[in-house]
């Protein structure tokens, strides 16, 4: 089976945490390993982002953006993010009005600002209203806007990057610091990393700073660390996949939105966390999975 997932590649770590915990949840609905081909959202592969957000046409890479080869593919995934409507992803809803009978799965979907910023076009009504189209957000607000104007339920979960970590990896270090851009007031030598999200943001703040290209690596150094101290949101769902201490320092909509739904985990042991990730994949299945079995009924023309 072949899935194109939405997503971006070396551009946000947290659309790549959310896009393995994604498949994390999914090894437990498919009974072999789909194949993955990346719809990728990176701006760079915009027309002239953020003034023009339309993929540029015949991009060559190891991905499928614009134009898509609708004949191999049997499923879409939007991957988490607030960016699964409008401009970027105007080639798969319009593709997908074309073919009908290829599902679309939006998981962990949120929304950045308490209001729409462009009211859902006619394609992504129609796509989004349809039986084989399944949608879980992050936000119980935007489940509530969403459900009168498509006519269906829509569950709200907590964001997939929940499960970027299926276990609990070693804990080697004390803290580590996610930052929106640096922290000019932490003196070295007080045994705190910082994870910057940019080079540019590394070049401008203190020396000691942690940055790296690979997202994986700093999965990887959030898992090593007990305590997560994080100003971005995925920074510190990440912790609490890893079983670490977290806790969030940002109160913008976005964040206070999507974290709410991880209240009881929020600086919690690993017990507490251990139980609220098997009761999430077990809602994340049970939802899932109806969708699937709907999904192997339909015959490709």
């Amino acid at each position: 089976m072949n899935i194109l997932i939405s997503t971006t590649t070396n551009w946000n770590p947290g659309d790549e945490w959310i896009r393995k915990g994604i498949k994390n949840i999914l090894k437990h609905i498919f009974p072999e390993q789909p194949n993955y081909i990346h719809y990728d959202r990176n701006p760079n592969n915009m027309i002239d982002w953020p003034n023009d957000q339309r993929m540029k046409e015949g991009l060559h890479g190891n991905f499928m953006n614009n134009p898509i080869n609708w004949e191999i593919v049997d499923l879409v995934i939007l991957a988490g993010t607030p960016e699964w409507l409008h401009h970027p992803l105007i080639p798969i809803y319009e593709g997908l009005v074309d073919h009908p009978e290829i599902p679309l799965w939006a998981i962990g979907v949120g929304y950045s600002e308490p209001e729409f910023v462009l009211p859902l076009s006619d394609a992504e009504i129609k796509v989004l209203s349809r039986e084989n189209t399944l949608i879980i957000t992050r936000q119980q607000e935007l489940s509530d806007r969403l459900e009168p104007i498509l006519e269906k339920k829509i569950p709200s979960l907590p964001c997939p990057a929940l499960f970027c970590f299926e276990d609990f990896p070693k804990k080697s270090k004390e803290f580590l610091y996610i930052a929106e851009h640096g922290m000019q007031n932490i003196s070295e030598g007080n045994g705190i990393n910082i994870v910057y999200h940019s080079i540019d943001d590394m070049k401008k703040n203190i020396a000691f700073g942690y940055f790296s290209s690979d997202p994986y690596d700093t999965l990887m150094a959030i898992g090593e660390s007990k305590i997560i101290i994080s100003h971005r949101l995925h920074g510190a769902i990440a912790g609490i996949s890893s079983g670490s201490f977290a806790r969030l320092e940002n109160n913008s909509f976005r964040c206070q939105e999507a974290i709410k739904h991880f209240s009881e985990v929020i600086e919690a042991d690993q017990t507490d966390i251990s139980v609220f990730k098997i009761r999430h994949l077990s809602n994340y299945i049970n939802i899932i999975k109806p969708y699937y079995d709907e999904r192997g009924k339909v015959e490709r023309k």
